[in-house]
């Protein structure tokens, strides 16, 4: 019986689809050869990802000799043939990932090109991450790549990701409409407060907003922006103010790694009615009430060298807490908190995860170091500060003794233990 190729009966835009799992460029050349009618498929294929490195492991593995020096112009060979080729389709681009180190100013010139091409195309997604590994993985480059100003009319992107770039200087002055905007993720990018005000009017869709160690920021300001949903920002030292003006923001992550500011940066964001949760990484918070008034979940990442925790909510009904601070140094005012999860493990909870809220108040503790016995004593200590868990889940890697507190339920995970003597 002859067999019948039926995948290639398939409609495009779901071979598209499947052709985008591939995980290497080497896959996609593979597919192409099978015959005209898929080199014709790959060709019109609108998803891009070229990463220097990854495609670099691609000749290595398949034994092809190849100079140092030549490596970079034989790469953005490659991306400006693919993109040219795809251009003689008529086919919108969906995505565009480029990642290489900052190039000489020819090979900055076909960079350019291709994003001007793509952009014309329609792209959707955009991610442009050219860092300068000459002074490695740094913040700051005395060299980085700019922008080109083309970049200000893609009036198309639903996604865009920028790291270790330059935005032109015309995007402050210039009319900027990025009105289909919803996610910006910024890296290792030089701001400021004209700039965070220039893209968040420019974005009325904009849902989520990510800053990572962007430089030249003293204060995040937000006013009035009625879609955005979710803010990350983790800052250097010289932020110092944080105001989020966002009626519908719900999830709010900080990182705050500085180990000399000892104290977060001054926040304003009680106009958030909708802010119930909050991921935070460093130390310092105190009174949550005053901060995050509507808050009700809580993910807390503490440093190793904070040995004490103070927090005061009134909302608060949840709180996950990572850290090695000592359990009698623990004071909560939380009347109405009903959850209390206690983790010195590296698995840290997915912020935006979802789990269940006990019925009763309930402790969690998940540890897996092995604890002395003074351990029981200060977890007493906590159990005693007249917090109202009624029900007490330890996962712990320890003897247990019988308990001397009064707990209606109690469910013990035991990973090992130890003869008693």
């Amino acid at each position: 019986m002859e067999e019948t190729d039926r995948i290639s009966k398939l409609p495009e835009s779901i071979i598209h689809h499947i052709l985008s799992y591939l995980n290497s460029p080497k896959d996609l050349v593979r597919m192409s050869i099978l015959s005209n009618y898929w080199f014709g498929l790959t060709a019109s294929f609108p998803i891009f990802n070229f990463n220097f490195l990854k495609f670099m492991e691609v000749l290595e593995s398949s034994g092809i000799p190849l100079d140092t020096e030549d490596q970079m112009d034989f790469f953005l060979k490659y991306v400006q043939y693919t993109i040219s080729r795809f251009c003689e389709q008529n086919v919108s681009v969906h995505t565009f990932n480029i990642t290489t180190s900052f190039c000489d100013p020819t090979e900055v010139a076909i960079i350019d090109k291709c994003i001007g091409l793509i952009l014309e195309k329609g792209v959707k997604e955009l991610v442009i991450d050219i860092p300068n590994w000459t002074y490695g993985y740094g913040l700051q480059y005395p060299h980085m790549y700019h922008v080109p100003n083309i970049f200000l009319s893609a009036s198309s992107l639903t996604s865009l990701t920028l790291c270790y770039c330059e935005i032109p200087s015309s995007f402050m002055v210039d009319a900027v409409k990025f009105k289909s905007l919803k996610l910006l993720h910024l890296k290792s990018v030089r701001l400021n407060e004209e700039v965070i005000t220039s893209f968040t009017t420019s974005c009325p869709l904009l849902e989520e907003f990510i800053v990572i160690y962007c430089y030249g920021l003293k204060r995040f300001w937000v006013y009035g922006h009625l879609n955005l949903r979710q803010v990350e920002i983790q800052f250097r030292p010289e932020i110092d103010r944080i105001d989020i003006d966002a009626p519908n923001l719900c999830f709010l992550c900080l990182y705050d790694f500085n180990s000399e500011r000892g104290a977060p940066p001054s926040m304003n964001l009680a106009s958030c009615k909708k802010l119930t949760k909050v991921c935070y990484h460093g130390e310092g918070l105190v009174d949550l009430s005053h901060n995050f008034p509507f808050l009700e979940d809580l993910f807390l990442n503490l440093p190793k060298k904070c040995k004490r925790l103070t927090l005061s909510s009134h909302s608060l009904r949840t709180i996950m807490l990572n850290s090695e601070c000592d359990l009698g140094n623990i004071d909560l005012n939380a009347p109405n908190l009903l959850l209390f999860g206690f983790t010195d493990n590296l698995h840290f909870h997915s912020p935006m995860g979802s789990f269940s809220i006990p019925s009763k108040p309930c402790m969690e503790w998940d540890r897996e170091d092995f604890v002395e016995d003074n351990w029981f004593e200060m977890l007493r200590q906590i159990l005693d500060k007249k917090l109202r868990f009624k029900e007490l889940k330890l996962h712990i890697n320890v003897v247990l003794y019988r308990p001397t507190f009064d707990s209606s339920f109690i469910v013990l995970y035991i990973i090992s233990s130890n003869e008693i003597k």
